[in-house]
């Protein structure tokens, strides 16, 4: 680990968590996460994992809520939810008819197509969805309200909420499997610009599902990965994972977004969060900006997936004041892969500087989507 790095603590059952996301409203963390040890190993669609279907079910993936201030993780019981639950990104929405108390939940699943069969190879292996759920928090479950599948909904990686029934949807790659799958992870804008990122709007007609539309809101990028919002509701951060780049854009009224500015990485990055530093004025110094966790030999990672290291990092990106998309990176965390393995998201929580003897310092929460649990570390910001 860099220097820097203090207080450490691990979250158990958050096995294989690939995203995680802050509730302001109740100051509790939500992550989707597999309930085995390794199963990610046998079928886990995004890592061209396609051998053992029957480990969809097996996985017993779910939903969990954790207190940031006990770093204790609570199971959900998902409530009217049957069958298989093979998680990737999140995300979280407040109700709006109880923004305090409740929220919105909605969550990747890669179920295996029943269609498929070994002869059928224009017919995909995966019939990835999105779950949508519904928590009031404070109780230990979570109501299966829907599940959202749609000609445009491919690859699904990530998901960035903009209501209860709608949400943006990053297809990572176009190619699901074999060759051409290479090429465009070893790719770039310039060559492979072929994933996209859709935005599904769902009807719920007394309690059912009644219609799902969607349209595409970007293409023409590399490796669609990462979503989240950035300083504002109106501008989204997309993150290009195998290339190490994330895109800022703005949200048109159509939905479509709209690329402004980008920023290059030196190692691949996965899911972006923003950090809203409160503790500026009392420090002086603003250190709200984007936080990016990703790897650092990703080039490894095929090597490694099974039992390797897979190294990760931790990036806080940082607007230049009074340069105009300028941004200072900052590496605020690496590990060897001892504590975390193939690290996917990570998230700042400010420490107050009156209970820290004045010091900026943050907790930063880390997930690893290979990892057996989720880290927690306090870092100098």
């Amino acid at each position: 680990m860099i220097r820097g790095v203090g207080e450490i603590h691990l979250i158990e059952d958050t096995i294989d968590a690939e995203d995680l996301h802050l509730h302001k409203e109740s100051g509790l963390l939500f992550t989707a996460c597999q309930g085995v040890r390794d199963s990610r190993l046998r079928w886990f669609p995004p890592a061209c994992r396609f051998e053992h279907p029957e480990w969809a079910e097996k996985a017993e993936g779910g939903l969990r809520v954790i207190d940031p201030k006990t770093f204790k993780a609570t199971r959900l019981e998902l409530v009217g939810f049957t069958g298989a639950f093979v998680t990737h990104g999140i995300d979280i929405i407040s109700d709006p008819a109880d923004p305090q108390c409740a929220v919105f939940i909605h969550a990747v699943n890669h179920l295996p197509n029943p269609e498929y069969t070994p002869s059928s190879k224009l017919i995909p292996k995966a019939a990835s969805q999105v779950e949508i759920f519904h928590h009031t928090i404070g109780s230990t479950s979570a109501r299966h309200i829907a599940s959202v599948a749609h000609p445009l909904i491919q690859t699904p990686n990530d998901i960035l909420s903009t209501s209860p029934y709608s949400f943006y949807v990053t297809n990572d790659h176009h190619y699901r499997e074999g060759r051409m799958r290479t090429v465009e992870v070893l790719g770039t804008q310039a060559f492979c610009a072929w994933s996209t990122t859709v935005h599904v709007e769902v009807r719920i007609v007394k309690g059912k599902l009644d219609s799902v539309e969607a349209t595409t809101a970007v293409e023409g990028l590399h490796n669609n990965n990462g979503l989240g919002y950035g300083s504002n509701r109106s501008e989204v951060i997309i993150c290009d994972a195998s290339a190490g780049r994330t895109h800022l854009a703005n949200i048109a009224d159509d939905y479509r977004l709209k690329v402004y500015n980008s920023i290059d990485y030196t190692s691949t990055i996965d899911n972006p969060t923003w950090f809203e530093d409160p503790y500026s004025e009392a420090t002086g110094r603003d250190a709200s900006g984007i936080v990016c966790a990703g790897l650092v030999q990703a080039w490894k990672l095929a090597a490694e997936i099974d039992t390797g290291p897979a190294a990760s990092l931790v990036w806080l990106t940082t607007p230049v004041p009074g340069k105009k998309n300028k941004w200072r990176k900052k590496l605020i965390f690496q590990d060897d892969g001892t504590l975390i393995r193939s690290a996917t998201t990570a998230l700042l929580l400010a420490i107050d500087p009156k209970e820290n003897d004045g010091k900026k310092q943050a907790w930063l929460w880390i997930t690893g989507c290979l990892s057996a649990r989720m880290l927690v570390v306090k870092v100098n910001i």
